[in-house]
């Protein structure tokens, strides 16, 4: 079992970064409206509506008119990107009508209206027990739970979840149990986890997303009284001794001997995670630990919170001379956003006043060819209020007493001796490896940047405008008495491009790139190209349709969108879909919750967070609890008490409890005029970034709905956590891929490309191809961003002091070899004996990994990542050059290849966390030696090539 304090939890990630009894997996890259004419339900659907669960061949009277042949990328352009797939497959997609209603619920509100207020689909509801009748409508609680109908309802939820723990510790929690109780022991400890999951699991998600505040203060509580109760189990001496004589005493073989591998797994993982826990520490230590812990998950939830208010920003206004201003930003970017009407408001005797946290001050810092203008803002934006600091190392120290009391010398350790990588040395071997590989191309990509400052430089030095910053000034002399870039050395050419003129060089670069292509376009017709934003070509109903049918080619499972009841969301823009088997809809995998669109209340940070894990159910009774959804028969138990479990029947007849998820996103929507019909709809048009976000959380998704275990704590993303980013960066891998991009590309409005007699998939190839050049421009500095964000995750975490202790005058440093100095009277002093540590590691490794070194700003104290995966950053790194192995491997001839879909969906995803990763990827990728998972695995995977074969390049 495994402590609160020492699990990385998170509310804007996937996954447990190690495991426990309780493995939470809450997880984790803006309004315009008018008036519309009210669409019909006919006219979105045709004359049939799509009935709940129904048949394929019942949707085929919506008629060949709601979709069309897919484009056949047999292109003509030296890329020759044809898609090769199964023609049956293609057949059985133009034929299924599900793929355009999704579509229409996502781009067309007046659609989505009608189908969420169909009657005919609730009235098939009726007899579910946790509908209630209120007047004409039917009404549930949040996803389909009976209890949560109002933010009060937690409490009682959280109290019948704490009843049915206290009956189930009755039986675990005894002396000498026999052998009948034995055999079912860790299925009981795994369904004791699943009944704490199903709050606290709840509550982390609805604490950041509810725009109700008393149901954001409610979960808040529920969390915590649910996650205090998991820490004493995870302290409980009786659960881990008998836990034990299963696994390992000699009279107790005949029980191991009946259980199951996966059984065999989860007994270890939770018998690790008591030892983790501090269980065979003395009851005062034990007492402390919990102590800290609580302390922790508090200083946790305040650190993110903060992190997301502007309060605990560096939220001043920013005053510069106007003159200094206007003359560093281009005339026409002053022109195309009004700055000169909106400066007005800002300027006082000739200075100008700039909100820092503003849009005004992210468009300067890109436009603005004035250092000392850009480091201003950088650094005001960067920057976190010294009580955020403060917080996180608490946070830190709090781990690093915590790690001394179970003999660590560092959190990292105790971290990773379970994971991929084994140990904090292996992961700096990892991390070196890949600097060396990379940073003579970041360096490549540095010399072009610096020719375009070098410029700018010498500009504004034959200028009247001085620099006010004396580092600055001193700075740029240093520089230009060099005659060209080209006499620099690296370590000058380091030194010369700060992190504030990355965006603004960045754009410069881009701007450059334009003009060369507008000159020398090569018949290619680059100023409609570039006027028309990509994003046109990526609405999101057609995102949605496309990726639908993408999965049902790769993995043969596809989106079918459900009727929310009234009262099962925590907003009106939330869709519901099952993810169901494309060849069979009664094959229900799961159940997504899509919260698509930007809003003011709600997290701004992408996410996928699990509801529910997927379980095996076996028990009559919590059979008697389940709405089985494949099933016609009406529930047994119409008063459960439990509350509703939503569960499937598989192939076998076994029923399994339903994974359920929440996707995060935020796309802005805005209104749109379609002339081939005259009509304004509200549609959100997806970036080619956005494009990859959706498809990293989706990624996810998958894997919490194909990872079906029997036992709830290695399903799905319950795994380890530099594991948790493979199936989610190999999907974001498809979304960079030209031929998956042309294949899901639509323009919204057919008219528009008509009238100017455009060929719509000739425009959308080169628009793609031209954006993803732009987008990576940077792409070596930014693969390298990554790297160091890892490498400082590791270096806070390695070189956080050892808290000290003073008594009677004498000044004492707490080591391994003293912890017993620790008590319950000081540690609350040991938490707070140093201060002023975090910013220096910070600002040390920024110096020494050098590239856009920020040794100024206060950054870290918003970042929320050192809680949720702390000491494990560098998963994003390690699980990139894995998922570029496998997609080199699998993929890259033919993104659409079905067998190599199911080769990855069979060795990796359906197993959830219930293998060795090290063994998953050997068998996806048919290579033994990556088998043993040591320091020569990791090292085979720092060879991969992450950037070296760019996907929109492919030549068949």
């Amino acid at each position: 079992m495994r402590l609160t304090a020492l699990s990385v939890r998170s509310f804007d990630v996937v996954g447990s970064p190690i495991a426990s009894l309780v493995r939470i997996s809450s997880q984790a890259r803006s309004l315009s409206t008018v008036s519309r004419p009210f669409f019909s339900f006919t006219q979105c659907w045709g004359s049939s509506l799509v009935q709940r669960l129904g048949s394929k061949n019942d949707r085929n009277v919506l008629g060949t008119d709601f979709w069309r042949p897919y484009y056949k990328l047999a292109s003509k352009d030296p890329l020759k990107t044809a898609v090769a797939f199964d023609k049956t497959v293609q057949k059985d997609i133009e034929k299924d009508g599900s793929y355009k209603l999704l579509k229409n619920i996502f781009d067309n509100e007046q659609c989505w209206l009608s189908f969420s207020k169909n009657k005919d689909y609730l009235s098939g509801l009726a007899n579910i027990p946790n509908l209630s009748i209120f007047g004409n409508e039917l009404r549930t609680g949040l996803f389909m739970n009976p209890y949560l109908k109002k933010p009060e309802d937690l409490e009682k939820f959280s109290d019948i979840m704490v009843t049915k723990i206290e009956k189930l510790l009755q039986k675990l929690i005894v002396k000498n149990p026999d052998d009948d109780i034995l055999r079912n022991y860790i299925k009981d400890l795994d369904y004791l986890s699943d009944l704490l999951c199903k709050v606290i699991d709840l509550c982390s998600f609805l604490r950041v997303s509810h725009p109700n505040k008393d149901f954001l203060k409610y979960s808040n509580l529920s969390h915590q009284k649910m996650n205090e109760l998991m820490i004493r189990l995870n302290t409980s001496f009786d659960l881990y001794t008998n836990l034990n004589d299963i696994l390992n005493n000699p009279l107790k073989a005949h029980i191991k001997d009946s259980l199951s591998n996966e059984e065999i797994l989860v007994g270890k993982i939770l018998l690790k995670d008591f030892e983790d826990s501090g269980i065979n520490l003395s009851e005062e230590s034990k007492t402390i630990y919990i102590e800290l812990s609580n302390k922790i998950s508090h200083l946790e939830y305040e650190f993110i919170s903060n992190s997301r208010d502007s309060n605990f920003k560096n939220s001043s206004n920013l005053v510069f001379n106007y003159k200094d201003l206007i003359s560093s930003l281009p005339e026409d970017f002053i022109n195309e956003n009004n700055l000169l009407n909106i400066f007005s408001h800002f300027t006082f005797k000739n200075k100008i006043r700039i909100p820092t946290m503003s849009s005004i001050s992210y468009k300067v810092l890109m436009a603005s060819n004035n250092e000392d203008i850009r480091k201003k803002i950088y650094l005001s934006l960067y920057s976190h209020h010294d009580s955020q600091i403060k917080i996180l190392e608490k946070i830190l120290l709090s781990r690093k007493i915590l790690s001394l009391k179970l003999k660590y010398n560092t959190f990292n350790h105790i971290q990773l001796k379970d994971k991929m990588s084994k140990s904090p040395e292996n992961v700096l071997f990892f991390l070196d490896k890949l600097i060396d590989k990379v940073k003579p191309k970041c360096i490549e990509e540095l010399k072009t940047l610096a020719e375009i400052k070098w410029l700018d430089l010498q500009n504004y030095r034959n200028s009247s405008i001085k620099v006010n910053d004396p580092s600055l000034e001193i700075f740029h002399n240093s520089f230009i008495k060099k005659s060209s870039v080209d006499q620099l050395d690296d370590s000058q050419l380091i030194s010369f491009i700060r992190p504030w003129d990355r965006d603004y060089l960045a754009a410069k670069l881009i701007q450059q790139k334009r003009i060369n292509l507008y000159n020398h376009g090569n018949g290619v017709n680059v100023p409609q190209i570039l006027n028309r934003p990509i994003s046109e070509y990526f609405s999101l109903g057609n995102v949605m349709e496309k990726l639908s049918k993408f999965l049902s080619i790769i993995y043969g499972v596809k989106f079918l969108p459900i009727n929310p009841i009234k009262g099962e969301t925590w907003h009106k823009d939330v869709r519901k879909v099952l993810l169901v088997d494309s060849k069979d809809e009664n094959d229900i995998i799961g159940i997504i919750y899509f919260d698509l669109f930007e809003r003011n209340d709600k997290s701004p940070n992408p996410a996928h967070y699990t509801i529910v894990c997927s379980r095996k159910i076996t028990n009559p009774q919590e059979l008697n609890e389940c709405e089985i959804l494949n099933d016609d028969k009406v529930p047994q138990n119409k008063n459960s008490s439990q509350g509703f479990i939503q569960c499937a029947r598989d192939l076998n007849g076994d029923v399994y409890q339903l994974p359920i998820i929440a996707l995060n996103c935020n796309f802005k929507q805005q209104s749109k005029v379609l002339l081939n019909s005259n009509l304004t709809q509200k549609m959100a048009f997806l970036s080619l970034s956005d494009l990859q976000t959706l498809f990293h959380e989706v990624g996810h998704s998958l894997h919490s709905m194909f990872g079906r275990t029997n036992l709830h704590n290695v399903s799905g993303t319950r795994c380890l956590t530099d594991f948790v980013e493979l199936p989610s960066t190999l999907m974001e891998t498809f979304a960079k891929d030209i031929r998956v991009l042309e294949f899901i590309g639509e323009h919204y409005d057919s008219k528009i490309l008509k009238d100017f007699n455009i060929g719509p998939h000739e425009e959308l190839h080169e628009s793609i191809y031209l954006n993803q050049s732009e987008n990576d421009v940077l792409k070596y500095c930014e693969l390298y961003s990554q790297i160091k964000l890892a490498y400082i995750d590791q270096q806070l975490h390695l070189n956080t002091p050892n808290p000290i202790f003073y008594k009677d005058g004498i000044k004492s440093e707490i080591t391994l070899k003293n912890t017993n100095l620790i008590n319950l009277n000081n540690v609350e002093d040991l938490v707070q004996s140093i201060t002023n540590f975090a910013k220096e590691i910070y600002w040390d490794t920024e110096k020494k990994l050098q590239i856009f070194a920020d040794d100024e700003s206060k950054w870290i104290g918003g970042w929320s990542h050192l809680l949720t995966y702390g000491s494990t950053y560098y998963t994003y790194t390690l699980d990139r050059a894995i998922a570029a192995k496998i997609y080199n491997e699998l993929f890259y001839q033919n993104p659409f290849n079905t067998n190599n879909g199911h080769i990855f969906k069979n060795s990796v995803l359906k197993w959830g966390g219930s293998k060795d990763p090290w063994v998953l990827i050997s068998d996806c990728l048919n290579d033994p030696k990556l088998k043993s998972g040591n320091k020569d695995s990791m090292d085979l995977i720092s060879k991969s090539d992450l950037l070296e074969d760019e996907l929109y390049h492919y030549v068949e």
